[in-house]
């Protein structure tokens, strides 16, 4: 992070940058763009372009806490963030400057404070004020004659309410503060080292997002492997129901009687002696051999999914603790600024981090989502259940109503959710994504055209005592074929 200014550096930036701008006209204010920051842009930065015959400038000035600035850039500066959120203060300042003359630039003496003097009516004139104390900077806006001492004040950034304004006289400033060489050689320099203090402040910022994300996936994802592997012991330990319903299923014409104990004797061909089958008294002899065989399907299908996921978990535990050793490395290499940057933009990919601007709701959504997920061409993320067990968590625990929700029509296979924001949709390019990929992981590879019904979540009910659903309001989507879009789908990278 870049060192504060102290009172005698920001005195020798104002007089850098005065005659630069003195004379120039406050075209507009904006919350500059910046795509290296997750947001996309700053809170409480501002540029102010300033324009002249001729020539073109920009004024940055920052009152972020821990890091206030000042800097002038020629040309245009940035762009305005399309992302921002303007506030009342600098809607304020765009509103009450726009169009209106420098008049100078100036360092408060012994303060780490400058003012910006623009022209008003008559006598008066307006100053933006910026307090660069790191601890708790702001800019305000005030108005009064020049050489006055008490100042109205028309806005500040932190919202204190407070009628009047007075410069401080700076007589507790410490008198020996020297300026830095490094960095202060001329403006130049100046700006070089502040291009890349935001480039470090910027890594710093995504790396912690990186680090945060891959902590929080990391333990749901032990937790969830550690679910499954319960899963898995409980489902092998179960009966061998299948060999119960064959022992019971072939002997079914000797009818052997059923103890007051609930069991009845059968013969064992594998070992030669008898054994004691425990049956439902409530259950004639085939709907108990069909029980049996019901729950072997059922024990099959529990370790079956359990492996599956515990495969899914073991293979993204091992990917994000590759991850976190490889961000570990970039954080302490010697890279400098957007080298930096561009190691670590992979690994926000692959984590689904959006940067440049504020992450989608939509994107938010799927955080805690342990299944499969990606996105569609136009940005929006597709989740897609496995198994029945991932179809039932997807469908009725994660999903939300507005949610659309697709399926297979009339064969059972694979639940696809696209999380969307209220009274907002899906275009049709997205449908069509999600639509393939719920042919895929429904096993109709070699189905050619097919049916697939989409509706929103809340028409989808569970069927009671069943893993089943029903769902109604759906419209259907009639799906070609098509391998390279199916393709390029499945080679997204995202854990």
């Amino acid at each position: 992070m870049q060192k504060p200014l102290n009172w005698r550096e920001i005195a020798l930036l104002a007089k850098w940058i005065e005659p630069e701008i003195v004379g120039m006209f406050v075209d507009r204010v904006v919350v500059p763009d910046r795509p290296e920051f997750p947001n996309g842009y700053l809170k409480n930065e501002w540029s102010l372009r300033l324009t002249s015959r001729g020539k073109e400038a920009a004024l940055l000035l920052s009152v972020r806490p821990r890091r206030p600035s000042v800097d002038l850039l020629s040309g245009k500066g940035p762009r305005a963030s399309p992302h921002a959120t303007r506030s009342g203060f600098d809607l304020g300042l765009n509103k009450i400057l726009s169009g209106r003359k420098v008049l100078g630039f100036q360092a408060v003496p012994r303060e780490r404070s400058a003012i910006l003097w623009v022209e008003s009516d008559g006598r008066n004139a307006f100053g933006l004020v910026l307090t660069l104390i790191p601890a708790l900077p702001e800019a305000l806006l005030i108005e009064g004659p020049r050489e006055g001492q008490d100042f109205k004040v028309l806005a500040r950034s932190r919202g204190v309410p407070d009628a009047l304004y007075r410069f401080p006289d700076g007589a507790k400033s410490p008198p020996e503060l020297t300026v830095r060489g490094e960095g202060f050689e001329d403006l130049d320099h100046y700006r070089r080292a502040g291009r890349e203090a935001l480039d470090l402040e910027a890594f710093e910022t995504r790396l912690g997002l990186v680090r945060s994300r891959i902590t929080q996936d990391l333990k749901q994802a032990k937790v969830r492997l550690a679910q499954n592997q319960r899963t898995l012991l409980e489902a092998e330990r179960e009966g061998e129901y299948r060999h119960q319903g064959d022992l019971l299923k072939s002997v079914m014409g000797l009818n052997p009687s059923l103890s007051s104990e609930n069991k009845r004797r059968v013969l064992d061909w594998e070992t030669g002696e008898e054994t004691l089958l425990l049956c439902d008294p409530k259950l004639s002899l085939k709907e108990q051999v069909e029980k049996f065989y019901s729950l072997a399907k059922r024990k099959d299908r529990r370790i079956s999914e359990a492996r599956l996921r515990l495969t899914t978990f073991e293979e993204k535990v091992s990917r994000l603790e590759t991850f976190r050793s490889a961000t570990d490395s970039i954080a302490i290499s010697a890279l400098r600024g957007k080298a930096k940057l561009s190691e670590l933009a992979p690994f926000e990919e692959k984590l689904g981090i959006a940067v440049g601007a504020p992450e989608r709701p939509e994107a938010k959504a799927t955080h805690g989502w342990s299944g499969k997920s990606f996105v569609a061409k136009e940005g929006l993320p597709i989740l897609v259940g496995r198994s029945k067990d991932e179809n039932l968590e997807l469908t009725f625990k994660f999903a939300r109503g507005n949610d659309l929700w697709l399926h297979v029509k009339g064969k059972p296979g694979s639940h696809v959710v696209i999380p969307l924001r209220s009274k907002k949709n899906a275009s049709l390019e997205t449908l069509l994504d999600a639509a393939l990929l719920c042919i895929h992981y429904s096993n109709g590879a070699n189905w050619g055209k097919t049916e697939v019904d989409y509706t929103h979540k809340k028409y989808v009910k569970r069927i009671r005592d069943s893993s089943e659903a029903s769902y109604v309001n759906n419209k259907t989507l009639m799906i070609e074929p098509n391998p390279a879009r199916l393709r390029e789908l499945l080679g997204q990278d995202i854990i």
